[in-house]
């Protein structure tokens, strides 16, 4: 399955390596990697992050790596949709106007 990144997805992927790079350039670097290398999974097994319970939506799914958990959309297609840190107070009802769909 084609794996897409919204606008979105991609600007929260760039505030994470800025936010990374400010103690260490080069771990931000291989962080932003370990990243994309555990959304690659999802082109094979879409289905292998677990439902949101706050979205109740069995298309819209979310995958851990470290402290944060890549969000995103299954349909024709996986989008990438946002990345939030595990700790974060995140108001899910914003995501209806994170992807295309």
């Amino acid at each position: 399955m084609k794996i897409i990144w919204t606008k979105k997805g991609r600007a929260t992927l760039r505030e994470i390596r800025k936010y990374i790079s400010e103690d260490s350039p080069i771990r931000a670097n291989e962080f932003i990697n370990e990243l994309i290398d555990k959304v690659s999974l999802l082109a094979s097994n879409p289905n292998i992050g677990t439902e949101l319970p706050e979205v109740n939506r069995p298309d819209i799914r979310g995958i851990v790596h470290g402290n944060y958990k890549i969000l995103y959309l299954v349909a024709d297609k996986v989008y990438v949709f946002r990345i939030i840190h595990v700790r974060r107070n995140f108001n899910y009802s914003k995501i209806k106007t994170d992807f295309p769909l």
